[in-house]
C-alpha cells in the first residue's frame, strides 16, 4: 500500500486521490465466493461503503485495513508533492484542492475520534 501512494506521488502525480476497501455487494459473484469463503465478519449493510472493512485479507484483519486506508490518505495529503500543488498557479484549481482537502482532513479526523470510541 505504501508503494502504491509512492507510486502516486513520484510517477502518476494526481492532484487528488481517493482509497477505498474492496466491498463485495450481496449478489455479486464477489459476495457469493466471500460468503462461502467465511471472509465477511460484517453483516451490518449500514457499513458497506468504502469507509468500512467488512472482511479481512490474508494479511491484514479488518481493523489493519482501515488504518492503512486512513495512513494512505494521510500521507497523500501532507506529503511536499501534494502541499506545493496548493501554491500552484491554477487558480480553480488550487481552491477545489484546498475545499476537498479540509473535507479530507476533516474526515480523517472524524474517523480518528470513531476510533477511540
Amino acid at each position: 500500500m505504501k508503494a502504491t501512494v509512492q507510486f502516486l506521488l513520484d510517477e502518476v502525480g494526481p492532484d487528488l486521490v481517493n482509497f477505498f476497501l474492496l466491498m463485495p455487494h450481496p449478489g455479486t459473484d464477489l459476495w457469493k465466493a466471500a460468503k462461502e469463503e467465511g471472509w465477511i465478519e460484517v453483516t451490518d449493510f449500514s457499513k458497506y461503503d468504502e469507509n468500512h472493512a467488512i472482511m479481512p485479507t490474508e494479511t491484514l484483519s479488518r481493523k489493519e485495513l482501515a488504518a492503512a486506508v486512513r495512513e494512505c490518505t494521510k500521507e497523500f495529503y501532507s506529503s511536499p508533492r501534494f502541499l506545493e500543488k496548493l501554491n500552484s498557479k491554477y487558480g480553480f484549481k488550487r481552491q477545489f484542492i484546498r475545499m476537498y482537502s479540509k473535507k479530507i482532513f476533516s474526515d480523517i479526523a472524524a474517523l480518528e475520534i470513531a476510533k477511540l470510541r
